[in-house]
């Protein structure tokens, strides 16, 4: 799961295409082919020689709220900038329902023990704070398009797709995903195996 938490570049990409270009099919969404996301409670998984339980299941739940927030992520709006109107509300709540999947995320994380490695409690941090800025910038992403003129909806989702790419998972310290035991962990749990099948790794 390295720099591509959330199949980010592979997003950043089509989103600012979608942004700039739009479609022609106004009211409707294109789905990326994210995945939808397995439960923590219910996913089966074998747990490694040598890792702690705890870690085991936060690692569960990290790779069940990066699914669901990737599935939110991956259906882009497909509205025609030729209509502003519906481009606007079809941005403006695209970026609302991010927001609210990576706020679940990030609250479902903030409750689960961190993982038992070295400077656990710090990863576990990093991913509560960068969940939390997707949603903050989601959020206010959603505000600004809502609020734009007709003649400027166009640039501001532009923009605020650009903002949204920019967030990025190695300024939160995420590439710790991908090392040690969480590495090995994302071949036994069937949420991380079917994230790394979507792109998200």
């Amino acid at each position: 799961m390295r720099r591509g938490v959330f199949r980010q570049a592979a997003f950043a990409a089509a989103l600012l295409l979608a942004a700039g270009c739009g479609a022609v099919v106004p009211g409707t969404a294109e789905r990326l082919g994210g995945p939808a996301a397995t439960s923590a409670s219910s996913a089966s998984h074998a747990d490694p020689d040598g890792v702690a339980p705890q870690t085991v299941t936060w690692m569960t739940h990290t790779c069940t709220d990066l699914l669901s927030v990737d599935g939110v992520m991956a259906v882009l709006p497909v509205a025609d900038p030729a209509d502003p109107v519906t481009y606007r509300s079809a941005w403006s709540v695209y970026y609302s329902g991010l927001a609210t999947a990576a706020g679940l995320a990030s609250s479902d994380m903030d409750s689960i023990a961190p993982p038992v490695i070295p400077n656990g409690g710090t990863v576990a941090d990093g991913l509560v704070e960068y969940l939390g800025q997707m949603r903050t910038t989601a959020q206010e992403a959603s505000q600004l398009v809502a609020a734009s003129s007709l003649d400027e909806v166009g640039g501001t989702v532009a923009a605020e797709s650009a903002a949204m790419t920019a967030v990025d998972p190695a300024d939160y310290g995420l590439a710790a995903l991908d090392q040690g035991q969480l590495k090995q962990l994302q071949s036994t749990i069937p949420a991380c195996r079917q994230f790394l099948q979507s792109g998200g790794g």
